[in-house]
């Protein structure tokens, strides 16, 4: 499987678990709006191939990257190994929101510059 793909399936899959996790605690819209990030992201990833499904994929990296540092993120990062539910939850979000999809940009902007060399 290409890096882009795996980084895509890790990002849903961080999410869909953490948000799993969170239902229940964190308002509604933020469990519904991660329930349709992980779907645009499993999309994107099923149709990968097409390009308007690369730049779904570009923009929800972005996004998700954009969220890293969030202020509810960032107080929950400050409460590392506290517990383990948190914990668990911490790195779930990095996992999530920063590893996978500088992951992903960083393939993926590269892989356009090589091919740009070779056109």
């Amino acid at each position: 499987m290409e890096l882009v793909r795996l980084a895509l399936a890790g990002s849903a899959i961080s999410l869909a678990i953490g948000g799993y996790m969170l239902y229940g605690v964190v308002p509604l819209f933020l469990t519904v709006g991660t329930a349709l990030e992980v779907a645009l992201l499993l999309l994107s990833l099923a149709l990968f191939d097409r390009k308007p499904f690369r730049y779904l994929a570009l923009v929800l990296n972005f996004l998700l990257l954009a969220t890293l540092f969030d202020p509810a993120h960032v107080s929950a990062y400050e409460r590392f190994g506290t517990d383990a539910w948190i914990t668990a939850l911490d790195v779930l979000s990095f996992l999530a929101f920063g590893a996978f999809p500088l992951t992903f940009l960083i393939v993926y902007f590269s892989k356009r510059k090589s091919n740009r060399r070779t056109l």
